[in-house]
């Protein structure tokens, strides 16, 4: 058996349960600089709009815009403009200012065509080459989008060991200005986002945990798109409770509501219906879906309104409502683009054939032959949650290749359930072989989650319950 030794280890970060609420404070340093100003205003708010709204009235920035012949009004044209510009507008942009404030408006600049780029490879890969041309390695600009662009390429699967880079970025960025601590909260969020790529929880945990509190306590936006990774990382382990609560924080969903985080909030709902599925608090999914879809009413975007009617068909799945489920997952087909999203589609085809293990009798066969195309699909474009979701439950009718599957928790218990079927078998070596691939996982496992999987699935044989 594994080692039961307690394994109550403190992790590495504050706690954050601790703390008082979450409250931004929109007003400047005073007496800052023009860069320190503008980027006050930039880490607390999403939209331009809202940054200009910080900025509008504060004698020193405009009194620097009017050296420069401009006003706010002019300012925020170029910063919307950005948003949709190609990386060649980018860089002419940059090129065409001039004067005595040209470092802090191309910072500026900079700033928000990082965050317009940001999931958009080619243009990450583009702004990082032009941006090399104006600030040098170890400046905050450099940094800020070398983040972006290591995150990139983990999930484009092309450097090995991100995260050790992106650690070591974050090291860099330890004063207690504002300036590195808005950074090193950044960089920090995008190492636990490649850890939870790589398989390591832990690690990821560390990572979001120090992101989340240097966010909270300086009012950074930032910490909104941590808790919802966080939460993500608890989904990801099967502590659905947990997440839940993060989900439902009314603080952030107030702040959100009154700031027009439209897509924030919707996903905190519907990700709040996930969560409730697994737990089986079907009164909660009902009313976080209601509300997810209240977030935009018709207007919703096709990622938004897709993800809200694949959970419908996975609730109707849980309470056996078959043909209700199918209805939903085929509008939900019909909403989105497989040309923009690869794993959406992928993700429906998965939550189709889990139907066959819903029904009574499970049909075992129907769900391994629907899964297999979809398989090899996933792991050509790189789905591995879709890899890891349909392996781990095809492990609970035969042997899978465990280590194809990432997600640590998931690859411990299909070990498991490999490890029950060679005992039943009297397969002695094979007992042995599982049970040192399941120790070998520890070191990847948050706190607590190791043991107690342990105790549930290798002690006590624990049996498909939903879908996970």
């Amino acid at each position: 058996m594994p080692h039961m030794q307690s394994d109550a280890r403190s992790e590495t970060g504050p706690n954050l349960d601790s703390r008082g609420p979450f409250f931004l404070d929109p007003t400047p340093p005073t007496g800052a600089t023009l860069r320190a100003r503008l980027l006050s205003a930039f880490v607390k708010r999403s939209k331009a709009g809202e940054v200009r709204a910080l900025l509008d009235g504060d004698a020193v920035v405009e009194s620097a815009l009017a050296e420069h012949g401009l006003d706010l009004d002019r300012l925020f044209e170029t910063i919307e403009h950005l948003e949709n510009a190609s990386p060649d507008e980018f860089r002419a942009a940059l090129h065409a200012v001039g004067g005595p404030h040209a470092d802090e408006l191309r910072s500026f600049f900079t700033w928000h065509y990082r965050m317009f780029s940001m999931f958009d490879a080619e243009r990450v890969e583009e702004t990082r080459r032009i941006s090399a041309e104006y600030f040098p390695e170890g400046s905050f600009e450099h940094d800020f989008i070398e983040s972006n662009w290591l995150c990139r390429q983990a999930y484009q699967g092309v450097l090995p060991d991100v995260t050790q880079t992106l650690l070591r970025l974050a090291d860099r960025w330890r004063e207690e200005d504002q300036e590195s601590l808005y950074l090193r909260s950044v960089i920090l969020t995008s190492a636990g986002d490649t850890a939870l790529l790589e398989g390591d929880h832990r690690r990821a945990k560390r990572a979001f945990e120090e992101a989340r509190f240097i966010s909270r306590k300086n009012a950074f936006l930032v910490h909104f798109a941590v808790v919802q990774k966080l939460a993500r990382l608890l989904v990801a382990c099967a502590q659905y409770e947990k997440a839940l609560k993060l989900h439902q924080d009314p603080t952030l969903r107030a702040f959100a509501k009154e700031h027009g985080a439209r897509r924030w909030l919707a996903r905190s709902h519907y990700e709040a219906a996930r969560c409730a599925i697994e737990v089986g608090d079907f009164d909660t999914v009902r009313e976080e879906l209601a509300r997810s879809s209240r977030v935009y009413g018709d207007d919703a975007p096709a990622s938004v309104e897709a993800c809200n009617l694949i959970y419908t068909a996975c609730w109707a799945q849980r309470e056996a409502h078959f043909e209700d489920a199918a209805a939903r997952l085929a509008d939900a087909r019909a909403v989105i683009s497989p040309t923009r999203d690869k794993e959406t589609p992928l993700l429906i085809r998965v939550v189709e054939a889990e139907a066959h293990l819903l029904r009574t009798p499970p049909d075992v066969e129907a769900f391994t032959a629907a899964t297999e195309e979809v398989l090899h699909d996933a792991e050509r474009v790189g789905a591995q949650n879709i890899v890891d979701r349909i392996l781990f439950t095809r492990s609970f009718f035969g042997d899978v290749p465990t280590r194809a599957i990432v997600n640590p928790y998931r690859r411990l218990r299909a070990c498991a359930n490999e490890m029950w079927r060679a005992r039943d078998e009297g397969d002695s070596a094979r007992v042995e072989d599982a049970l040192d691939r399941i120790e070998s996982l520890r070191p990847r496992l948050i706190d607590g989650v190791y043991l107690e999987t342990v105790e549930l699935a290798v002690e006590k044989r624990l049996p498909l319950a939903g879908l996970d």
